[in-house]
């Protein structure tokens, strides 16, 4: 059931009816809510509820027992729930992907393994609520919560369906305990739900799915539309996956706001970052915290040297990259933005030191935004690097990226096309990046509720009538294949 449908529409509507009728009733409103968010995943593939019903009773188990046994015992339940977890996920998103592999590295040692794919269907969302039960048990463990004596109060914090199929990831420490006692959603909930919730289908079917087919056509065929175009749908796809998926964000929380639950913040301006960890401070943030916290911090962090931080960040990204998709494009995504912060890490250490030899040189000037322009060049910088990744992360495989990357370089005929590409592809990507730069600029990415009225009723009904213009299109999110 997608967000931009009617059939979402029709069933929120009468999700919000029942829920004004028992929403001050605690059981019975999470009972309502648990019931409306298995409705709203099964209609997806009811076949794969077993899967979220396994995880939950799982890590629910697991979790009553953490706080009363020995460590060594604790240790061993950790590593129950990660092998059910991960096991159900590796097997459902990656054991065709690992046999596919296997194949190919065979034949290039010249053996032929006649060995095929299973054919096994990704369940949608997978990636983000495994991630999020994996979390709440490490959480037990690590003593920064108790475990929940509900079975009915966790179970709708694994499937609580605004946020179940393309998160934002939440954390144990903040979702639960607003699904632990009754929320009493006012009028400032209310206004802040409309306008994330319209301006997340802005984002969605007015700017994501209007540039969506003029990135699937320029990538449908590198080899013939030429270096500048293929620059131009790389800028259309950084405007496409940001609209896509912060556009999911917003709406998620936009209707949880209107249930009076709060849910975390998951994209911050990001295309406005000066560094490639500020980019990573402000993307996907329930994911890169969530790495931090999980994976980062428990390889050592930066606690061990340069050279270790360097290393747990190479190992952090590249499973990064795994975690987006199956396939080695992903992985080389991830390896990407592993190597560019390890070698900003070290570049920021070799300035440090090069500023208490001469701390008025010019690359110290630089860096420490001293200079006029530096700011904006950097800027600059950090997004040419952002679309590298991109090239990695939209291409359907390895060749095809290659083939992107060669045609940039050396293939600068202009296509036909190139003038529709940068009319298009420019103007959406001024007015989001444009719309970044002024939350960045108000230090407020709600700014819009402090306008005058007349400004946001000119904006609320200029953002209706795009949608009634465009039209619902049930166009299926970019991170639901993850």
């Amino acid at each position: 059931m997608l967000f931009n449908s009617l059939q979402f529409l029709v069933f929120f509507m009468l999700v919000a009816m029942v829920y004004a009728t028992v929403h001050r009733h605690l059981r019975l409103r999470n009972g309502f809510l648990l019931l409306a968010s298995y409705g709203f995943y099964g209609a997806w593939d009811w076949r794969f509820l077993g899967l979220i019903l396994i995880s939950t009773l799982v890590d629910f188990s697991i979790s009553k027992r953490l706080p009363d046994v020995a460590p060594r015992q604790r240790r061993q339940l950790v590593t129950v729930s990660l092998i059910v977890n991960l096991g159900i996920l590796c097997t459902f998103k990656y054991l065709d992907f690992g046999i596919q592999s296997l194949v190919e590295m065979a034949s290039w040692a010249g053996w032929d393994l006649d060995v095929k794919t299973l054919g096994i269907i990704l369940p949608v969302g997978i990636s983000f609520y495994t991630f999020q039960t994996i979390g709440y048990t490490l959480d037990v463990a690590a003593g920064r919560r108790r475990p929940v004596n509900s079975l009915l109060n966790f179970a709708l914090y694994v499937a609580y369906f605004p946020q179940l199929v393309a998160g934002p990831i939440e954390r144990s420490t903040a979702l639960l305990p607003q699904l632990e006692q009754v929320t009493h959603p006012g009028w400032e909930e209310f206004r802040r739900g409309v306008l994330w919730v319209l301006s997340g289908y802005f984002f969605k079917v007015v700017c994501a799915d209007t540039i969506a087919p003029l990135v699937d056509e320029a990538y449908s065929r590198p080899e013939m539309i030429g270096g500048p175009v293929l620059i131009l749908a790389t800028l259309g796809f950084s405007v496409q996956i940001f609209c896509d998926f912060a556009g999911y964000s917003l709406i998620a929380r936009g209707i949880s706001e209107w249930f009076g639950i709060h849910l975390m913040e998951n994209f911050r301006s990001p295309y406005v970052s000066l560094s490639p960890r500020e980019f990573w401070r402000r993307w996907h943030i329930s994911l890169s915290t969530w790495l931090r916290d999980y994976l980062y911090i428990p390889l050592g962090g930066s606690r061990r040297g340069t050279a270790r931080k360097c290393l747990n960040l190479l190992i952090v990204f590249s499973l990064c990259g795994l975690w987006h998709g199956a396939g080695w494009n992903f992985i080389l995504f991830g390896a990407f933005w592993g190597v560019w912060l390890a070698g900003y890490t070290i570049y920021e250490n070799l300035l440090s030191e090069y500023e208490r030899r001469a701390p008025e040189s010019l690359p110290v000037q630089w860096f420490r935004d001293k200079i006029p322009f530096s700011r904006p060049m950097k800027g600059l910088i950090v997004m040419v690097g952002i679309l590298v990744s991109w090239v990695f992360f939209r291409s359907p495989d390895m060749r095809t990226a290659l083939n992107i990357f060669e045609a940039i370089l050396t293939d600068w005929h202009l296509d036909p096309s190139f003038g529709f590409y940068a009319r298009s592809v420019g103007i959406l990507f001024v007015l989001v990046w444009g719309y970044s730069w002024l939350q960045e600029y108000r230090n407020d990415q709600d700014f819009l509720l402090k306008e005058p009225k007349w400004i946001r009723w000119t904006l609320v009904s200029f953002s209706i009538f795009c949608l009634l213009t465009v039209g619902f299109r049930p166009v299926p999110f970019i991170y639901f294949q993850f």
